[in-house]
This record gives structure tokens, C-alpha cells and sequence, in this order.
């Protein structure tokens, strides 16, 4: 008990007790008291994902656009949805556009066109993963790892849309 007495003897007569705890601010910088909280999204992110998710649950499996084969069409769509659910948070919070995720060609002979968008190219695939310049997925073939290039899409002649901007 001695030594409680003689702390609180030295606050009394104004001395220092060794006590820091009021200073605890001048320790601790702004940017370490900024919770580190995954999965919340800049709003910019936030709102494309929101459109990205109303997108693709707008479109039917069983009704394809443009000139899609049904069975094309079904496993294009369940690929949107991997992508959807598995990195689609990721790549909006590091700048990838509808287009680079689900793209495809406008015009009406979409499954003609060899490119489109990370989900068309996986044809059953599987993303590995994915940062703030390209895409790296497997596709269901021996061997079958590949990439897709953010922006990518862009830079063709072609016009892309994301997939729910096609006609049925």
C-alpha cells in the first residue's frame, strides 16, 4: 500500500508519477486509430458491385441474348456468378469496369467474338486471383492457366456492353 500512498503524495505536490496514460494521443498517431475493417468498400466500389450484382441477376439462364447456344449461355452465366461472389469486392475496390468483368461485343453474334470479359473467357474455370492490372484463371483444361488484362477491352475496335445490356 506504501506505494499507491507515495504516488498519490507526488500528484499531490505536483510532481510527475510516472503516470502517462493522459498522454496517451501524443503516443498514438491518427492513422493508427483508424480501425483496419476488411470488405468496407470506397462508395464509388460500393455502387458498382450493387449494379454489377442487379445486372447479373436480371438475366436468365434459360433465355440467352444474342446468338448464345443455351448451354453456352447457362455456363456464361454461372461464371458471371463465381466471379460475382468471388471477386468482384476485390476488383471494384482496385478499378476494373463491368466491361473488363462481363463484358461482351454488342452486336448480336456475341458468341462469335473470341473476346469478352474475365467471365466469358472462363468457360467453366475457375479465378485464381485477381489485382489492380490483370486477372489469372484456370481453365478447366490440363494446363489451361491464363490471363485477362484490365482494360483490355477498351482498347479493341469492337464496342463491348456488359452482358445485361444485351437484348434477349
Amino acid at each position: 500500500m506504501g506505494h499507491w500512498l507515495e504516488l498519490a503524495n507526488r500528484l499531490e505536490m505536483g510532481k510527475d508519477a510516472g503516470d502517462n496514460r493522459d498522454d496517451r494521443d501524443k503516443r498514438v498517431s491518427e492513422e493508427a486509430n483508424v480501425p483496419n475493417v476488411s470488405n468496407v468498400l470506397p462508395p464509388l466500389a460500393h455502387n458498382l458491385l450493387s449494379e454489377w450484382t442487379k445486372g447479373i441477376a436480371s438475366l436468365n439462364p434459360d433465355i440467352p441474348c444474342g446468338s448464345y447456344p443455351p448451354a453456352r449461355w447457362r455456363q456464361f452465366i454461372g461464371d458471371c456468378h463465381k466471379v460475382l461472389d468471388g471477386f468482384a469486392m476485390d476488383a471494384a475496390s482496385i478499378g476494373w469496369t463491368a466491361i473488363d468483368l462481363f463484358g461482351v461485343a454488342r452486336e448480336g453474334a456475341c458468341y462469335q467474338h473470341p473476346s469478352g470479359g474475365l467471365a466469358w473467357r472462363l468457360h467453366g474455370g475457375n479465378v485464381i486471383k485477381i489485382d489492380a492490372d490483370r486477372a489469372l484463371y484456370r481453365l478447366p483444361l490440363p494446363g489451361g492457366n491464363s490471363s485477362c488484362a484490365k482494360g483490355f477491352l477498351n482498347r479493341l475496335c469492337n464496342p463491348f456492353v456488359p452482358v445485361w445490356e444485351l437484348q434477349p
